[in-house]
């Protein structure tokens, strides 16, 4: 079973936390760049949803996901798209974890597969016990 999600390409790996000192030690804590990328990724998904184009409940890992990384207009490097995305498909549920316990494969590539610019085509392929 295939799952596919385009959403706006996240913020780089490297511009997910904001770093700052309070009483003389670092904290970290989301960028305004990764929150406001979080919303509108949320956003993103209930709009899917509403097409019903997949079921709320997905099916037990393990999992392999393709991301294809459409043009943008930054330059960066490929693997910084990854752990925003685990990320978020963790947090929403459509991953049970982002470990390798559960995710056995993560391929990025860029793609004229990936929609229109500044997008990224996430497919997410479930190969659980009930496949």
């Amino acid at each position: 079973m295939t799952f596919e999600l385009i959403l706006t390409a996240p913020p780089s790996a490297n511009a997910m936390r904001s770093a700052f000192v309070a009483q003389g030690r670092v904290r970290q804590v989301k960028s305004p760049a990764y929150t406001k990328w979080l919303k509108l990724a949320g956003q993103e998904l209930l709009e899917e949803k509403a097409k019903s184009r997949f079921s709320t409940r997905m099916p037990p890992p393990p999992y392999e996901i393709s991301i294809y990384v459409g043009e943008c207009n930054i330059r960066r490097d490929l693997d910084n798209f990854n752990k925003p995305i685990l990320d978020f498909l963790k947090t929403q549920g459509l991953i049970e974890d982002d470990s390798v316990k559960f995710v056995h494969s993560v391929l990025v590539q860029k793609s004229p597969f990936a929609s229109e610019k500044g997008k990224v085509r996430i497919n997410i392929d479930y190969f659980g016990e009930n496949e």
